[in-house]
C-alpha cells in the first residue's frame, strides 16, 4: 500500500496533470486515439473493447430491515475515466500506449469502438476516491492505493483493474476479483511463468483465499446468471468497511432464518423465487467456506469427510461445521443410522423412517411428522368419532405438507371428549370438577364472523379464568381495611415510615383481597394411560406404530448424546440436521413475506417444536432455542407439564406426533 500526505498545492498539480492527460486522450469529436506509441514495428490489430466496471451482486433473497444499508456494489460512476494500457504479450509490461474513454451509464458500462494494438493483452483501470466526511469506516481499511489530505478531509484512493486477453474475452468485467488477480498474475509472469499459466495460478490463489478450490471461470469475463463468481464478489465487498452494500443474511442470520427449514417452503412460488432462495442458501455456504479458510482449517477433502471444526459466531460462541462432500458446511458429523420408508395403509401416505441401534438400544422412528386426518379411510370406529375437530394445519402449511399435522392430546390419543372429567382436589378435600362449558369454550370454535358466538365464548372464558386460573380471587372488605389503617396510624409517629408501612401490610392481610391457591388439575380418563399400556398405545398412529412416551424421547437424546459426546439434554439440536442424524426435524415458519421483484424476504420461524407423548394429557417434549442469538452448539429441551388446564382437547396448545415402531 502507498500512503502519502498530499496537501493542496500537490492536489492542484495532480488535477492539472490529469486534465492535460484527458485532453491528449480524446479529440473534440469524442473519438478515442492513442496517448503515446513507443517504437515497435509489429503488425497492429484492431479490437473492439467493451464491458463493465463493477461487481456483480448475486440475485438472492435479502432480509429487509429498517436499519439495513441500501445501495449497490462497486460500480464506476458516469463520467469516470477508464484507461486502457497496452501490455507486452510476454512480460505483461506496459508498452507505453494507452487510451481513455468515460463511463457513459449508471451501470458502469464502457466501450472502445476500435483500438489498434500490437499486443492482445491490455490493462484496464479505473480510479475512484472516497472522502472521510462521507465514508466514516474508510480509516479502518489498510490496503488503499493512496491516502492524502484535502483540507480537513482525508481522501482515500483505490484503483480497480483487470488484465484481459482481447482474443478470448469480448465482454469484459472489471471487478474486485480481477483487481485481486492482477498483481499475482504480474508476479508469476515476472518469476518466469508463461502468461496463460500465470493467469490460472493467480485465479487459483485468489479463489483459495475465499476457501474455494474449484475453477469458477475467468474473472474477467462478464458473469452470467449461472456463475458463482458474484458470490465471492459479495463476500469481498462485505469485508470492506466503505462498501455500499452488505450481505443482510450473514452467517448468524442465515442460520437463524433459513437453515433447517423445509426446502418445500419455497416450492410452488415460481422459478424466480426458487432461484433466489437457492442462491441465498448457496451464499451462506460460500461464507462458511470463507470463514473456514480464515480459521485455517484448510480444504475439505475426501480423506477429511465427516471431520468437525468450529467457527466463532458474532458473539464468540462456537458454531459446528462439518466437512461434507468436499465442502465445509454448518452441521454435524454423520452418525450411524438406517433410513427406510413405511406406508400408512389408511391413506397410502409414504413416510421416511430412521432406525438407531447404539449401545444395545434400538429405536425406529418416523422421520417425518404424522399427517393423518381422513377418518373415512380408517376402520377404527373410535377414531372416526374422536379425531375430527382435534387436528389442524397452521400458517404457510395449509395442507400440512411441510410439517405434518398438529393434534390435540385427546385427538392423538383417540380419546373421546366425554370419556374423562377434569377435576381438582381442594385443600379441604372437596373435589372441584371443571365446568363443561369451560371445557367447551376452550375446544369449540365459533363460525367465521359469528360475533355473538365469539362474545359469548369470551364471557365464558373470563368466567372460567376467574374460577380456575390465576385470577381465583376473593374480594376483601375495603371499609374494614380502611378503618383498620385509620385506627392503627394513630399508634405511629407521622414520620415513622416503617411503622406506617407495617400498618398497611397488617390491615391488608386481615381485610384485603385473598387469592386462592392454584389448582392441581387431574384427568380422570379411566385407565386410558396406565403403566401397563403406555408403551403400546397406538392412538392416531398406523398399525404397528404407537405414540412415544417421554422415556422414548429421553432414550433418543441419550443415543444422540453418546454419538456426539455431549450431555443428552444438549443434543437435541442435532435432530435438525437430517443428513447427520436422519431424524428430519424442521423449524416451523410462522410468518413469511417475499417481494419477488425486489428480492426482499421477511421470514419468522420458530425453534420451538413440540411433540405429544403418551404419558399424560398435559405432557409434551419441546425443543427450543435457549436464548436469542444462541447458535448451533446447543438447543434447549424441556419435558414437562403445560401451564394450562385445558391442554388435553385444545387445538391451540396442540403439537406434532412422531410415531415410534412397536
Amino acid at each position: 500500500m502507498f500512503n502519502s500526505k498530499v496537501y493542496t498545492p500537490f492536489i492542484c498539480k495532480w488535477i492539472m496533470l490529469f486534465a492535460l492527460m484527458l485532453a491528449a486522450c480524446s479529440s473534440d469529436d469524442g473519438t478515442v486515439r492513442p496517448l503515446a506509441s513507443q517504437g515497435g514495428t509489429e503488425e497492429e490489430t484492431a479490437y473492439v473493447l467493451s464491458g463493465r466496471i463493477g461487481d456483480d451482486v448475486p440475485k438472492m433473497l435479502r432480509e429487509k430491515k429498517a436499519d439495513s444499508i441500501s445501495g449497490e456494489a462497486l460500480i464506476a460512476q458516469p463520467g469516470a475515466i477508464v484507461v486502457v494500457f497496452e501490455l507486452d504479450s510476454v512480460t505483461l509490461a506496459k508498452t507505453g500506449r494507452s487510451f481513455t474513454s468515460p463511463i457513459k451509464s449508471e451501470e458502469g458500462l464502457f466501450a472502445f469502438e476500435e483500438i489498434a494494438l500490437q499486443s492482445p493483452y491490455v490493462l484496464i483501470e479505473n480510479q475512484r476516491s472516497f472522502n472521510s466526511s462521507t465514508c466514516l469506516m474508510c480509516k479502518n481499511r489498510v490496503d488503499w492505493d493512496s491516502v492524502f489530505t484535502d483540507g480537513s478531509n482525508v481522501v482515500y484512493m483505490e484503483v480497480v483493474r483487470a488484465i484481459v486477453d482481447l482474443r478470448k474475452i469480448k465482454k469484459i468485467s472489471v471487478n474486485t476479483l480481477t483487481s485481486m488477480k492482477v498483481p499475482l498474475w504480474q508476479k508469476y509472469v515476472a518469476e518466469g511463468m508463461n502468461v496463460a499459466a500465470a493467469s490460472d495460478k493467480a485465479e487459483s490463489e485468489v479463489l483459495e483465499n475465499f476457501g474455494v478450490y474449484e475453477n469458477l471461470g475467468a474473472f474477467e469475463e462478464a458473469a452470467d446468471e449461472n456463475s458463482d463468481l458474484p458470490f465471492l464478489e459479495e463476500i469481498a465487498g462485505d469485508s470492506r468497511p466503505y462498501s455500499a452494500f452488505k450481505i443482510f443474511l450473514d452467517l448468524n442470520k442465515f442460520y437463524d432464518k433459513l437453515l433447517f427449514n423445509s426446502p418445500e417452503l419455497i416450492s410452488g412460488r415460481g422459478s424466480t423465487v426458487e432461484r433466489l432462495y437457492m442462491n441465498t442458501i448457496k451464499m451462506g455456504y460460500y461464507r462458511v467456506g470463507y470463514f473456514a479458510k480464515e480459521k485455517g482449517y484448510g480444504r475439505c477433502t475426501e480423506s477429511r469427510e465427516n471431520e468437525v471444526q468450529y467457527l466463532d459466531d458474532y458473539d464468540g460462541t462456537p458454531v459446528s461445521i462439518v466437512c461434507r462432500s468436499g465442502k465445509w458446511t454448518i452441521g454435524f458429523k454423520k452418525m450411524d443410522y438406517t433410513k427406510g420408508t413405511m406406508t400408512d395403509p389408511r391413506d397410502g401416505k409414504i413416510y421416511n423412517t430412521v432406525t438407531y441401534d447404539v449401545g444395545g438400544v434400538s429405536q425406529t422412528w418416523m422421520a417425518e411428522n404424522l399427517n393423518f386426518s381422513d377418518t373415512s379411510l380408517t376402520a377404527d370406529s373410535a377414531l372416526k368419532v374422536n379425531l375430527p375437530g382435534h387436528s389442524l394445519c397452521k400458517a404457510y402449511d395449509p395442507e400440512c405438507k411441510l410439517y405434518g399435522r398438529y393434534y390435540s392430546w385427546i385427538g392423538a390419543m383417540n380419546i373421546g371428549e366425554n370419556d374423562f372429567r377434569i377435576y381438582s382436589v381442594e385443600a379441604n378435600g372437596d373435589t372441584l370438577f371443571l365446568e363443561q362449558q369451560c371445557y367447551d369454550a376452550k375446544v369449540k370454535e365459533c363460525p367465521d364472523e359469528d360475533y355473538d358466538c365469539m362474545n359469548l365464548q369470551n364471557q365464558i372464558k373470563d368466567h372460567c379464568d376467574t374460577l380456575y386460573t390465576w385470577s381465583r380471587e376473593i374480594p376483601g372488605d375495603y371499609e374494614a381495611e380502611k378503618k383498620c389503617v385509620d385506627e392503627k396510624y394513630l399508634e405511629c409517629d407521622k414520620n415513622d415510615y416503617e411503622c406506617l408501612a407495617k400498618v398497611k401490610t397488617t390491615c391488608d392481610s386481615l381485610y384485603g383481597d385473598k387469592m386462592l391457591p392454584s389448582l392441581d388439575w387431574s384427568y380422570g380418563y379411566v385407565e386410558y394411560m396406565s403403566d401397563k399400556n403406555k408403551d403400546d398405545y397406538q392412538g392416531v398412529c398406523p398399525d404397528g406404530w404407537r405414540i412415544p412416551t417421554a422415556d422414548d424421547w429421553r432414550k433418543l437424546l441419550h443415543i444422540m448424546g453418546d454419538a456426539y459426546g455431549v450431555e443428552p439434554l444438549e443434543s437435541g439440536v442435532v435432530l435438525y440436521d437430517d443428513y447427520a442424524t436422519g431424524f428430519g426435524m424442521e423449524k416451523v415458519v410462522t410468518d413469511m413475506y417475499i417481494n419477488e421483484e425486489l428480492g426482499w424476504i421477511s421470514i419468522d420461524n420458530s425453534w420451538w417444536v413440540r411433540f405429544l407423548v403418551a404419558d399424560a394429557a398435559v405432557y409434551s417434549i419441546g425443543f427450543f432455542r435457549e436464548n436469542e442469538g444462541l447458535p448451533l452448539n446447543k438447543l434447549g429441551y424441556s419435558d414437562g407439564h403445560e401451564p394450562t388446564f385445558f391442554t388435553p382437547g385444545d387445538n391451540y396448545y396442540s403439537a406434532f406426533v412422531r410415531c415410534i415402531k412397536k
